[in-house]
């Protein structure tokens, strides 16, 4: 006959804690949960089966909506761009002070505006190797600079040594540089006088090292529009000239 397995000795502290884990009831945790996985016999294993995946599933699709609304908020934030690069430039450039133009594509220009245009298509290529143009939407993947108008229709331009003269009245620090800022050789052309005629525009900045007309000659083509400041920071003196050589609107 088996002899019973005397019992284990324990310390009286030991048996006082085992006895108050005897008398409280224990919460039902291990079989709640075995009860909530342990399938109905009245359910199907599909059912059984999907309450695992509902979920996921609602997870994932959650996680496709926010998706979805990031796409559509980063679409709209890209056609907003387009449409506000239409009709507003920043300028960062030190030929005209800096910050931001609204553009006016329909509106008449005269002399002493200040206009948004593309360069031209021959130069463009060059101006960027050089620095002098960045990245943008015009042709040959320029991006349009702003200057000033200070001849058009009828006007005699004279580009002569020491600086540009138009109908007579020398413009301030209008003469051609031979080198650049970075000590390069610049395009500079032959002196000569133009008579502008219609759709024609002599492009103008007040910095010595300004790449405008002085070097492109008259432009007539990828005129954007009339540019008015709206926020500028920085030597304002540009605009003093503006003023100077403007013309009043017919």
């Amino acid at each position: 006959m088996r002899r019973p397995r005397p019992e284990r000795w324990e310390p009286p502290w030991r048996r006082h804690v085992h006895g108050l884990a005897r008398k409280q009831p224990q919460k039902a945790i291990g079989p709640a949960i075995g009860t909530a996985l342990r399938p109905s016999p009245h359910t199907s294993p599909r059912v059984f089966l999907s309450s695992f995946t509902s979920g996921t599933v609602t997870r994932r699709s959650n996680s496709v909506t926010i998706i979805a609304l990031a796409a559509i908020l980063a679409l709209g934030i890209v056609l907003a761009a387009h449409a506000l690069a239409d009709r507003f430039k920043i300028n960062f450039t030190q030929s005209l002070p800096r910050g931001l133009y609204a553009i006016h594509s329909a509106a008449p220009i005269v002399v002493g505006d200040i206009i948004a245009v593309c360069p031209p298509t021959s130069l463009a290529p060059w101006g960027l190797s050089r620095g002098y143009l960045i990245a943008g939407p015009c042709p040959e993947g320029a991006a349009p600079f702003l200057k000033i108008v200070a001849a058009t229709n009828g006007d005699l331009v004279d580009v002569r040594p020491d600086a540009v003269v138009v109908n007579g009245h020398t413009l301030p620090n209008s003469a051609r540089e031979r080198f650049d800022h970075q000590g390069r050789l610049l395009n500079v052309g032959a002196l000569r006088r133009y008579r502008l005629t219609r759709g024609q525009f002599w492009l103008y900045s007040p910095v010595p090292h300004s790449w405008d007309s002085r070097y492109l000659g008259p432009v007539d083509t990828g005129i954007i529009g009339r540019a008015e400041p709206v926020w500028i920071t920085g030597d304002r003196s540009a605009l003093n000239i503006v003023v100077s050589l403007a013309k009043p609107r017919t």
